[in-house]
């Protein structure tokens, strides 16, 4: 992975952290599913992975999370037939 920051033109925000501490815990992160797949079936895998991420994703979607409108839920409804 390669990643590309340009020191000097810009400060480091909050992004540029984030996106640094992802390449750190990546690799762990493969190893780990590697391991768990040599004892645990997809289907336990998968509710593991969420099991972990719905907290973790809950906090920052609850900041930013705005409601649909009427017009957006009757889009969503007419959308939801063309993904199947």
């Amino acid at each position: 992975m390669l990643i590309s920051i340009r020191p000097g033109f810009q400060e480091i925000n909050m992004g540029m952290l984030l996106v640094l501490a992802v390449v750190v815990i990546q690799p762990g992160n493969t190893i780990i599913v590697k391991l768990f797949t040599r004892t645990d079936s997809p289907d336990t895998l998968a509710f593991y992975h969420s099991l972990v991420m719905i907290p973790v994703a809950i906090v920052p979607a609850l900041i930013v999370w705005i409601t649909l409108t009427l017009e957006q839920c009757c889009l969503l409804i007419l959308l939801v037939p063309r993904a199947c």
